[in-house]
């Protein structure tokens, strides 16, 4: 999903007051009681399978590696 900068700042300037939250309940005791931080991952993996044949050519030190 993406927002434009215009929208994200439209949004950051509605002043709490203006935010109609009566459809949202509040949260209890038990609910902090249970609650567990979970931190995002900072590091994603990619693997890409190839031969080395495919760097022989253009990056020959890289291919050596590969082998």
């Amino acid at each position: 999903m993406s927002i434009s900068r215009k929208r994200l700042e439209e949004i950051q300037n509605i002043p709490d007051a203006a935010i109609d939250t009566s459809d949202i309940p509040e949260l209890d005791e038990h609910f902090w009681e249970t609650a567990k931080m979970v931190l995002p991952t900072t590091k994603n993996s990619t693997v890409v399978l190839s031969s080395y044949k495919v760097f022989e050519k253009e990056e020959p030190h890289i291919a050596l590696f590969l082998q």
